[in-house]
């Protein structure tokens, strides 16, 4: 085709339609007005514009036909085929930007005449479309520049309001609001865990499922994830079901990329079995709006800040936690010393008119034992005088050792020590009366034979796990099982396993049924922390699982002399961090004689988790059956018979020591020969 000079009156429409293609920097409306022009000048029915789009030949506006669609690969075929028979290149032939494909035209001559017009126009409309990309571009590097102002506030927002706060409910309240508010999404999920405390839960719109089931499924996982390009899993189809859309897990940082310089030797926070403290799960945006890479980034970046911001609240707060622990830990030691010079000087002392010390014959955290004389029956009694309890609330924690007395009471066992009073004398001072026993603890035992044979400690165990048992099955929990508090009776007719101070740990803290209150909130001694169980350490609830792990520590210490944690430093503090940090050394490490399945049964007792541990008849039934399987000469004097287990010679020699009602594990402990 030639073109053909313009006369006046085309180059003033020529001039008109220029200034209406500059009149708008939006490309899609230049386009149409173009094609419009064109169509109306040719007296055309159908036509179309496409333009490059990265790569591709793009179809942006077609008018006529259904056959071709805008948003399709443009091709000079297809455009044929539809009747389209002009193409007009837009811009240089031989690099073209764009093209304009036309139906034929009412005559050649309509065509003669405009030629020379619609290819002016046209080569006016590659300037234009040029200047309307580089604009289009413009306002998308203005946009993105304008999100990155905003993210750059909202960040140091987020740090400004770290800075702060060293509470980590704060914390992660503010990691919140700051994400969903800058994205607009109605619907999110937080969970942040710290072993052995509850978990911080925020939940709005969507329910996350449980933490354990979480962890596995968030190990692997490194920074933020949308969920559709997830493995198909259960638990995957469980978050979809909540419309989660994308998932950020909270990871665990370096303590040397702790903010403020601190330096620490440890993080106590950290989970043992897993390299996230928590995930935040957001639901899908608002309108059709995604999450783009740059969302992605700037919530990662939100997310590390969080996370150093938390370990670092946490570790202030247990720096903190540690001093108040310190200080009280010597306080009692100071208290424990001013007793025992005190107790020294009670021999011979007659208590209420009733009960003659006679000699101090032992002492342990919570008070001095004497064996005395009840004066009015002659009869021999053990009495344990306990430390003073002092602070504001001593009349009402008075009371409840009334209260726990009581409790004691209940425990009606032939292998737990009989507390036969419970007195709170005129002049204020408190004590136990009990049976006298005679003999030494498993302590002793455990220090003189260096470790006992798994027929010895399946013998010690049995009635152990029987009271143990009986106790939980009366909503009760010793909290303070270890080798001390296992007493090896002596009788003219054998030995007989006791287990004493029940209930003497909950009598000196601030223990309640509603409330258990943690080791440095507590006050005063919680029991023994070389044998308490993580959560006692929390502020979590627990139960008869706690009393499962102190007697894992214990079979543990039979079988191998030693505990399964080294405590470089004994301070209440760093024995807790012990427990709730670290992992226990395998029970073969320290005695490989000891089967593989044997040391499965002790260690499952040492999960940190509570849920994961065995119930203590559950433990007691795997531990002896394996005992017998294992060593059938040494375990004669353990064997089962209908279900229950029974120690000694005969079946006939053993007396059922509990009430046949009672639907929990039973255990023959006592000859009737040896009974008093």
């Amino acid at each position: 085709m030639t073109t053909k000079t313009l006369d006046p009156s085309r180059l003033e429409s020529l001039l008109e339609s220029t200034e209406l293609l500059h009149s708008s920097q939006d490309l899609s409306e230049m386009l149409r007005h173009l094609l419009r022009t064109v169509m109306g000048r040719l007296l055309v029915s159908r036509g179309l514009i496409a333009v490059i789009t990265q790569a591709n030949m793009e179809v942006i506006i077609v008018k006529g036909t259904s056959k071709i669609s805008a948003g399709t690969m443009f091709s000079l075929e297809q455009a044929k085929n539809v009747g389209m028979n002009l193409i007009f290149s837009i811009g240089v032939k031989e690099n073209p930007i764009g093209y304009l494909a036309l139906g034929q035209p009412a005559s050649e001559n309509i065509l003669k005449d405009e030629e020379g017009f619609i290819n002016s126009l046209l080569g006016i409309a590659a300037s234009v479309i040029k200047n309307a990309r580089a604009h289009s571009q413009t306002i998308k590097l203005n946009r993105e520049l304008e999100q990155k102002i905003q993210e750059l506030r909202a960040i140091l927002d987020f740090v400004r309001g770290l800075s702060s706060t060293l509470d980590a409910t704060e914390i992660a309240q503010l990691l919140v609001l700051t994400l969903s508010g800058g994205w607009a999404v109605k619907k999110y999920a937080l969970a942040i865990w710290r072993e052995p405390q509850k978990p911080l839960l925020r939940q709005k719109g969507i329910n996350l499922p449980s933490i354990e089931d979480l962890k596995p499924f968030l190990k692997s996982m490194s920074e933020a994830i949308k969920l559709k390009e997830l493995p198909d899993s259960e638990l995957k189809e469980n978050l979809l079901k909540e419309n989660v859309e994308i998932l950020f897990p909270i990871p665990i940082l370096s303590a040397t990329n702790i903010i403020n310089d601190v330096s620490c030797d440890t993080v106590a926070s950290l989970s043992v079995d897993s390299n996230v403290i928590g995930v935040l799960a957001f639901g899908s945006r608002p309108g059709k709006l995604t999450y783009s890479d740059s969302d992605i980034d700037f919530g990662v970046g939100v997310v590390a800040q969080a996370a150093i911001a938390l370990q670092n609240a946490w570790y202030f707060q247990d720096a903190v936690e540690r001093q108040k622990m310190e200080a009280r830990f010597q306080a009692e030691q100071r208290a424990n010393i001013v007793f025992s010079a005190f107790s020294d000087v009670l021999t011979g002392a007659v208590l209420d008119g009733k009960y003659q010390l006679n000699s101090k014959i032992g002492a342990g955290g919570f008070g001095v034992v004497y064996k005395a004389t009840h004066l009015d029956l002659a009869r021999t009694v053990a009495i344990k005088i306990l430390r003073p309890i002092i602070g504001s609330n001593a009349r009402e924690r008075l009371e409840r050792f009334r209260q726990e007395g009581i409790s004691a009471c209940r425990i009606n066992h032939p292998n737990a020590v009989s507390i036969l009073d419970f007195v709170i004398s005129t002049n204020g001072i408190a004590y136990l009366v009990m049976e006298l026993l005679n003999g030494f603890s498993l302590g002793d035992e455990i220090k003189k034979q260096g470790r006992l044979s798994l027929a010895r400690s399946a013998e010690i165990l049995a009635p152990v796990c029987d009271v143990l048992d009986q106790v939980h099955s009366l909503g009760m929990v010793h909290r303070d099982i270890k080798p001390d508090n296992i007493f090896l009776h002596q009788t003219p007719q054998g030995e007989i396993v006791k287990v004493v101070d029940f209930g003497l740990t909950k009598i000196f803290t601030n223990d309640s049924e509603s409330d258990n209150s943690n080791l440095s909130n507590a006050g005063e001694v919680l029991g023994t922390p070389a044998y308490m169980s993580p959560e006692r350490f929390g502020s979590l609830s627990y139960d008869g699982k706690t009393d499962v792990y102190s007697l894992g520590l214990v079979t543990y210490e039979m079988l191998t002399g030693e505990l399964p944690f080294v405590f470089n430093e004994r301070t209440p503090y760093r024995m807790a961090m012990v427990h709730i940090q670290e992992r226990p050394r395998p029970l073969r490490q320290l005695n490989s004689a000891i089967a593989e399945n044997i040391e499965k049964v002790v260690m499952q007792t040492l999960r940190k988790s509570p849920s994961k541990r065995p119930t203590i008849k559950e433990f007691a039934q795997n531990f002896i059956e394996l005992v017998k399987k294992l060593t059938p000469e040494e375990s004669s004097r353990v064997f089962f018979d209908d279900g229950k287990i029974f120690l000694g010679q005969s079946k006939e020699n053993w007396q059922d020591s509990r009430d046949s009602k009672t639907d929990t594990l039973s255990i023959k402990i006592t000859k009737i020969d040896s009974m008093p």
